[in-house]
């Protein structure tokens, strides 16, 4: 019942959601990569399958890490949609988005940044019993997480391979390890990015930042819940250095300096 419950329901939703934002005659669209003009923030497909889904699930059962993805969600998508909505390129990364705060210009970016930020907060800070340390290494670890599949986002089905791997590999781990089997509440977004991804991948649609934050802070959520200290920690160094980078040069082209990363990058991909 709950495999059927956090998988197939999810999937139908997400599959039922999409078909119909495809013909909403009222989406933004928006330029890609290849200057196709396709329609964004699509991720507000995954926001409304999880946020039904895991409201849902609390009339029977309430837990408190499904109340935590519910307001981590709508937050973090909601950010995401302002940005996708009403967001223009005048800056670029942490920087042009700073360089703009200090003139008295508050964009979208700015407010996404400081959302993620409290909001990776907040999460890290319902778990009392640890040290300062902790805390400040699970808050940083969500926020770079968030921003990590903004930066991903930028080709079709970058960030859903991405997020997808590396879920299932917290996924595997948590079962391996015989925890508390956390990982049963990210099915429904696992399931709903799936579904997503064909659509992505075939460019019919852009996740949008209302996608790729609600994936980013996800995918921060599971490594906090799941994974020991020692992984974690390493984890937010190889995303810190996966943004620094970011900020330094284009990924995309880092990416095509290494075969395989390009390989993979390009796996299902329209010509």
């Amino acid at each position: 019942m709950k495999i059927f419950y956090y998988f197939f329901l999810p999937a139908f939703f997400s599959y039922v959601l999409m078909n119909n934002f495809l013909r909403w005659d009222g989406a933004i669209e928006k330029e890609n990569y290849k200057n196709r003009r396709i329609k964004t923030a699509g991720g507000i497909v995954i926001v409304l399958s999880v946020l039904l889904i895991s409201l849902t699930s609390l009339l029977w059962s309430y837990q408190d890490e499904t109340l935590i993805i519910i307001i981590s969600v709508a937050c973090m998508g909601f950010v995401g949609f302002l940005d996708d909505i009403f967001g223009n390129s005048r800056a670029k990364g942490f920087k042009g988005h700073f360089k703009l705060l200090l003139k008295g210009d508050i964009s979208t970016g700015v407010l996404k940044a400081f959302t993620g930020l409290a909001t990776s907060a907040a999460i890290a800070f319902t778990n009392k019993n640890t040290s300062f340390f902790q805390l400040a290494t699970d808050t940083f670890l969500i926020a770079f997480a968030i921003n990590s599949l903004n930066i991903l986002d930028l080709r079709p089905g970058r960030a859903c391979k991405f997020f997808l791997f590396s879920m299932i590999m917290i996924a595997i781990y948590d079962i391996l390890k015989g925890h508390e089997n956390l990982y049963y509440h990210f099915i429904p977004i696992i399931t709903s990015t799936i579904v997503f991804f064909y659509y992505d991948l075939k460019e019919y649609v852009m996740m949008g930042d209302t996608g790729s934050n609600v994936l980013g802070i996800c995918f921060g959520l599971s490594m906090v819940w799941i994974l020991p200290m020692e992984y974690k920690m390493i984890i937010a160094v190889f995303l810190f250095c996966l943004n620094l980078a970011a900020e330094k040069s284009s990924l995309s082209k880092i990416i095509q300096r290494f075969k395989l990363l390009r390989l993979i990058d390009n796996i299902g991909r329209r010509p």
